[in-house]
């Protein structure tokens, strides 16, 4: 019983502070962007760091998805990997999404067992394809 509630606990846990670090960062920029252009507007936009940010998210996707922007993330990354709290937490939540573009990337391809090494024990693998 203690360990079934432990399991579901940390289960619980994986879950939720990936999750919830994920809320405190978009919240953190929506604040950010809201505070700076309202503190520019005469009669500020209730909301209009939603936009900005909603904007800036896609903006990011559309640099890092050409060349020069794969290889702009790939340095960030290197320097990212290089300072020690940081590199924990960014890791951490790169693997969280890189699992998830795995799913998307694999997920309709067929699973096949394979005897190897050896025989008696299998390999799994994906038929690509």
């Amino acid at each position: 019983m203690t360990t079934m509630l432990w399991k579901y606990f940390l289960a619980g846990i994986a879950i939720l502070i990936p999750t919830w670090a994920t809320v405190l960062i978009l919240w953190t920029l929506f604040t950010a962007l809201d505070n700076i252009v309202g503190s520019h507007m005469s009669d500020p936009i209730p909301g209009i760091g939603l936009l900005l940010l909603l904007c800036l998210v896609i903006i990011s996707g559309i640099v890092t998805d050409h060349v020069i922007g794969k290889r702009l993330i790939r340095r960030l990354e290197e320097r990212l990997e290089q300072i020690p709290l940081v590199q924990s937490i960014y890791l951490t939540l790169k693997g969280m999404t890189d699992l998830l573009n795995f799913r998307s990337r694999f997920g309709k391809s067929t699973v096949v067992a394979f005897p190897f090494p050896r025989d008696g024990l299998w390999a799994l693998g994906f038929v690509m394809g």
